[in-house]
Order: structure tokens, then C-alpha cells, then sequence
């Protein structure tokens, strides 16, 4: 008797374990669906940060004249590319600055990127290259101040683009 007993414990036990699993499993999926709406989202937020920061890259091509502008705390720098030579194993290259506001920038500091365009003529950011610019002098108010920067690695041909990111500067100076 107790066969007859202990059969339908198991069956309802197996019954249980397995109603158990697609509980398990619908939660799971219910979970991996919420996971993948949090990652669009994420995904949504970055990609709203890097548009809110577009107004402080300056983007040259070499293929084209003309200036580009970086919007800081303080005010607007534009920036042009004005010269390309080749220089040992890569390029120099003369980045003019004008700063449009009534301080002088007396500690700027930069990053600069640099390498060749893709068959759409976007920057190939995957041969880019980066370095920090410390600026050699200061930015004076209301003109233009060039610079001589050597970009290794990428010979004047080659040379696409040059984007200039993260300007910061940590004193003012402002006349008497």
C-alpha cells in the first residue's frame, strides 16, 4: 500500500518541480527583457551626452578651409588648420586659435586626434591616434595664436582629419 501511496507524492512533486522551472523561466525572460530595455536606454543616454558635447569638438578636415569652433565655460575658441608638411614619421602641422572672448587663456591645455577618412570622408577613428596639447603660450583676447604640432604616424597624404577635444583652461587673465 504505501507504493500506491508514495507514487502520486512524486508525481505531484515532479508536477511541482516542473511548474517550479517554467515559473523560473518565465521570470528569467520576463527579467532579460527588462534587461535589454535598460541597455537601450543606456545606450540612448550616452549617445545624448556625446550630443551635448558636439558643440565643444572642433572637427578639421584637411581637404577642406575654414575655422571650427569649441564652446568652453568661458566663452568660444575657433580653431583652423592652416598648414600641412610632412615632418619625420608623420606630419606637422600649424593649428591656429583665435579666442573670441575678452580673457586671455593663460593656461590652455587640449587633445588633439588625428589620422586618415574613410570612403565616406568621416574620420576613420579606429587608425586615429591621440595626444594631450599643452599649449606653449597663452591665448590672448580677440586674436588669433598658431601653434606648430607634430602628428606622428600619419604622413600628409594620409592626413584626413585633426579634431581638437577637451580644452580646458585653469587661469584667466583680464586687463586692469
Amino acid at each position: 500500500m504505501r507504493h500506491w501511496f508514495a507514487m502520486p507524492c512524486v508525481v505531484i512533486a515532479v508536477t511541482m518541480l516542473s511548474c517550479s522551472d517554467a515559473g523560473v523561466q518565465k521570470k528569467l525572460d520576463e527579467q532579460g527583457a527588462e534587461i535589454q530595455v535598460l541597455k537601450a536606454e543606456l545606450e540612448s543616454l550616452k549617445l545624448d551626452e556625446k550630443l551635448r558635447k558636439l558643440d565643444q569638438i572642433a572637427i578639421l578636415s584637411t581637404s577642406e578651409k575654414g575655422y571650427s569652433a569649441i564652446s568652453t565655460d568661458l566663452g568660444v575658441i575657433t580653431v583652423t588648420l592652416d598648414d600641412v608638411q610632412p615632418y619625420a614619421t608623420g606630419s606637422k602641422v600649424i593649428l591656429r586659435f583665435g579666442n573670441l572672448t575678452s580673457a586671455s587663456f593663460t593656461d590652455p591645455k587640449a587633445k588633439i586626434d588625428w589620422g586618415p577618412v574613410d570612403e565616406k570622408g568621416y574620420p576613420d577613428n579606429a587608425k586615429a591616434k591621440t595626444k594631450d596639447l599643452d599649449f606653449i603660450k597663452p591665448l590672448p583676447p580677440g586674436e588669433w595664436t598658431s601653434f606648430d604640432v607634430i602628428l606622428d604616424g600619419v604622413s600628409p597624404s594620409s592626413l584626413g582629419f585633426v579634431r581638437v577635444h577637451d580644452f580646458t583652461n585653469d587661469r584667466i587673465g583680464l586687463r586692469h
